[in-house]
């Protein structure tokens, strides 16, 4: 479940941006880049929706103008984006063959495996997003776990989508 915020959330969020971000130093303790460590709070069970303000505190959040490409077919990435507003559409040997939105993940799968992207995604509207960076994922999975189940079930959807396909070759 996402829960969509107002353009004035997502201002403030965007306001946050030259806030400092908090360093995960252990799984208990946070430290700001200008205070001393602290005791986290433990995660609080899971409803299934993601804490965007919480992750917006760890993550950096961006606007984007319609057209802006996030990466092309064949680019190694380091990030995910979390789509907090616009359109993202996926485009494949030249055709868009999917359209995104707030709430979905984009690039997830080839920023975890490290494999070049299959295709290219690029805003088709101007939109905002959270980039979620692969060297500090393991830590904020472990303080945000609604992202990590649904980075679960995305890829569990994807090896889905990969054996089927595999099995239609076969009948070939």
């Amino acid at each position: 479940m996402f829960v969509e915020y107002s353009l004035d959330e997502i201002e403030q969020l965007l306001n946050a941006e030259n806030m400092p971000k908090k360093k995960i130093v252990s799984k208990r303790t946070l430290q700001s880049e200008s205070s001393e460590p602290r005791i986290a709070p433990q995660p609080k069970p899971s409803n299934g929706s993601i804490n965007i303000k919480q992750l917006a505190q760890k993550c950096d959040v961006k606007k984007y103008k319609s057209g802006h490409k996030l990466y092309n077919k064949g680019d190694k990435i380091t990030e995910m984006y979390l789509i907090l507003q616009g359109k993202i559409s996926i485009v494949l040997d030249g055709k868009a063959i999917k359209s995104l939105g707030a709430g979905d993940l984009v690039g997830e799968a080839a920023c975890i495996s490290g494999k070049q992207t299959d295709e290219s995604a690029e805003f088709s509207t101007d939109g905002i997003a959270i980039l979620v960076k692969k060297d500090n994922l393991q830590e904020v999975v472990s303080l945000e776990p609604a992202l990590g189940y649904k980075l679960l079930d995305l890829l569990g959807r994807y090896i889905q989508q990969l054996l089927n396909e595999i099995e239609i070759l076969k009948n070939i």
